[in-house]
């Protein structure tokens, strides 16, 4: 084969692939309230900061679910909704300093162990990522006590929110990964993140007292593994100027022993790379006179 048509493969090869090119992975979010009912405002204290947020769930309609992995399996019916169609996201605030928005809003999917450390005024360390460390905690506490918080009980919501918070803020470190502290407590005076209420009373202390035994067992590492295919994943969506929101899908395990059925395109460009390969080698041709590298 003549190095002119190597290269018109290379070409036909490199157009696919350009073809094939993902889309930018994110969706589209609008918020629509704090679950059923007002949620529960609370104040707190960050690194010598005070500022206060409403605790619980979060709902939003969502549209344009584009890239991977899909939020499909996400979407629900929300109560906050007025519409029947299940076109809306459950999350939870995974950054103190900014606010939601009742706009609609392009969010990006972004790995938890890369999403921006959120921070307030007087953290010296923005711009953190939240580390593996901290990631993987998140995905334990979602792991055993997603359901209760997604549920009717306000205090189950309000105590998730409260233990993500804990986990994603407490004691920033800039050592390597940002690793998770020894002790994690929500109570007054705990650490450098805590609910600044000396005198909590009702549904607010009932949250605590529920997010420090979710805590504990995780700090001790008692909590069970009830998902140890990996199934459920814990994403971060982002927004430079809005707050950054804590998502689970369910990405279900493949069948063992099935392998996925390549795309169309994909087949197309592994069969163009053998058919050039080998007319490389048929012909005694030098491989490196042909790059198939973009």
């Amino acid at each position: 084969m003549k190095l002119s048509h190597l290269r018109c493969v290379a070409m036909l090869v490199l157009g696919l692939v350009s073809v094939a090119a993902p889309a930018r992975a994110s969706i589209e979010l609008q918020y629509i309230g704090i679950m059923t009912g007002s949620g529960l405002t609370t104040p707190m204290k960050f690194n010598g900061a005070h500022v206060t947020a409403s605790a619980g769930q979060l709902h939003w309609e969502a549209r344009n679910d584009a890239g991977v992995p899909s939020l499909a399996t996400s979407l629900l019916d929300s109560p906050r909704d007025a519409d029947s169609a299940s076109d809306n996201l459950i999350t939870f605030c995974i950054e103190l300093s900014q606010v939601v928005s009742s706009q609609w809003r392009t969010y990006d999917k972004t790995a938890l162990h890369d999403a921006p450390k959120p921070s307030i005024s007087g953290n010296p360390l923005t711009g953190l990522a939240i580390g593996a460390a901290r990631a993987a905690a998140l995905d334990r506490l979602a792991d055993n006590f997603w359901n209760a918080a997604t549920g009717t009980s306000l205090v189950d919501s309000v105590a998730f929110q409260l233990a993500v918070w804990e986990i994603v803020h407490e004691s920033p470190s800039l050592a390597s990964g940002n690793p998770l502290p020894a002790t994690l407590s929500v109570s007054y005076n705990a650490g450098s993140h805590f609910v600044n209420k000396s005198t909590a009373t009702g549904t607010l202390l009932s949250a605590i007292t529920q997010a420090n035994n979710w805590l504990s067992q995780l700090a001790s590492n008692t909590l069970p593994d009830v998902d140890p295919h990996n199934e459920y994943t814990l994403l971060a969506l982002t927004n430079n100027h809005k707050q950054d929101q804590l998502v689970r899908i369910y990405t279900p395990r493949p069948p063992q022993g099935n392998l996925p059925v390549p795309e169309p395109a994909a087949m197309a460009v592994w069969l163009l790379l053998g058919g050039a390969a080998g007319a490389v080698v048929l012909t005694g041709r030098t491989p490196a006179l042909v790059s198939c590298r973009a």
